[in-house]
């Protein structure tokens, strides 16, 4: 199952390239097709669920298209509370920075949970992505 470790991560990976990029296909294609996607900030502000991957595909791609900077999600530290032979759910911490104007800053950080499962395809996607972020973005 290590190898399952590293396709889960490359999935991971690409949800943040994706969105980076304006490559919101490849975002899109992390998440399965009845895929959610949940966010929240600690200060209370609780966004409506994005349900099914055409929804957080049109949803996420408006917020992208509203950003003129070069966003960076850096994802790290994962841990997997459970790694099964089709399923897993893992957690990682997130740091999201902006570049515009050769300025370099932190937007905010938080917390990405992630229930996994693997296709008949042997494909890992999201089928839930919670992310609760320290501070707005």
């Amino acid at each position: 199952m290590s190898e399952d470790r590293w396709l889960i991560m490359e999935t991971l990976s690409k949800y943040a390239w994706g969105y980076d990029e304006n490559d919101i296909k490849m975002m899109g294609a992390s998440f399965t097709e009845d895929g959610i996607l949940n966010m929240k900030i600690t200060s209370g502000t609780v966004y409506d669920p994005m349900v099914g991957r055409d929804a957080i595909v049109k949803i996420m791609g408006d917020i992208r298209n509203t950003q003129t900077d070069q966003r960076r999600h850096i994802i790290s530290n994962p841990i997997f509370i459970k790694l099964e032979k089709n399923s897993a759910e893992v957690i990682t911490f997130l740091a999201l920075t902006t570049a515009e104007n050769n300025t370099v800053k932190l937007v905010t950080t938080g917390t990405y949970r992630d229930l996994m499962v693997k296709g008949s395809d042997g494909v890992w996607r999201s089928k839930q992505k919670d992310l609760v972020m320290d501070c707005p973005f």
